[in-house]
């Protein structure tokens, strides 16, 4: 029985230890592999709220281009109201010159009376003129910031298409 106990006894606690070894480490691996899924679903969970911010990035990204499109459309209209404009009084004053009014019996007196009529279209014309200048800068202004925008926005996009990639990534195998 000695003999028994000498040899078994000192085998039997190292197999005990091995066993209880062996079981925490089961323990950790479970634990691991637990935590490397909850992981995973924060992950997954932060990219398609990134994607979802960025969808709707790019949608307002959208509807800015679109206004600033139907801006510029406006704009352009309102442009060519006024060079129309501008032309119909160019042909009002080549209509009626100033060498005509001194030739006519009593012009000068008669321009005088009406209250400087060519005066005052003269400056409507230049007023117009000026109008004209300052509508067009602000269509060009308009034409750059709808391509500066129309480039965020394919920024935006190529954002969301990597954004949507990541979690395909994350997936396991």
């Amino acid at each position: 029985m000695q003999l028994l106990r000498e040899e078994i006894d000192p085998k039997l606690e190292k197999l005990r230890a091995e066993k209880r070894s062996y079981l925490e480490y089961q323990k950790a691996t479970s634990e691991l592999e637990r935590l490397t899924r909850l992981v995973k679903a924060y992950e997954w969970t932060l990219a398609v709220d990134k994607a979802s911010k960025a969808a709707t990035h790019l949608k307002q990204k959208k509807d800015a281009i679109e206004e600033a499109k139907s801006d510029v459309s406006r704009g352009g209209r309102e442009v060519d109201g006024m060079e129309k404009e501008i032309a119909d009084l160019h042909r009002k004053r080549e209509k009626v010159s100033d060498r005509e009014l001194w030739i006519m019996n009593g012009a000068h007196v008669q321009e005088m009376a009406k209250g400087g009529k060519i005066q005052d279209l003269t400056d409507a014309v230049n007023a117009l003129e000026r109008e004209l200048v300052k509508t067009k800068t602000q269509v060009e202004i308009f034409e750059g910031t709808v391509k500066d925008e129309a480039g965020r926005v394919e920024a935006a996009k190529k954002g969301v298409t990597d954004v949507s990639l990541v979690p395909q990534l994350l997936l396991p195998y």
